[in-house]
């Protein structure tokens, strides 16, 4: 069994296995599957399969929860979470009143 590592460190493996060929039993009708990327696999009649959602779900519900954590911020004096949106906007809305007031940046 021939192994090696990729220069990304994703590890492949290939094998051949020999065995006797089996014999199919003889039918009526033939029948073809398409597998694809926006149905699963479609039948030779037309019927369509769609693919599973789960991972679609689970990848769009991961991006969200990111995305908030992302948004987060925790004080490491006194551990509190800050949203850092509502922190910036705050901060920009002294900083401009600073300004306005005529004690801009130094």
């Amino acid at each position: 069994m021939p192994g090696w590592c990729g220069t990304t460190a994703w590890y492949f493996l290939g094998f051949v296995v020999d065995t006797e060929p089996d014999t199919l039993l003889e039918v009526e009708a033939e029948s073809g599957i398409d597998l694809g990327l926006s149905a699963f696999a479609v039948l030779s009649d037309g019927r369509k399969i769609d693919s599973p959602r789960f991972l679609r779900r689970a990848e769009t519900e991961l991006k969200r929860l990111g995305r908030e954590l992302s948004r987060k911020a925790t004080c490491g004096g006194c551990g509190t979470v800050h949203d850092r949106d509502h922190n910036a906007a705050r901060n920009v809305l002294f900083e401009g009143r600073r300004v306005v007031a005529g004690r801009g940046r130094r």
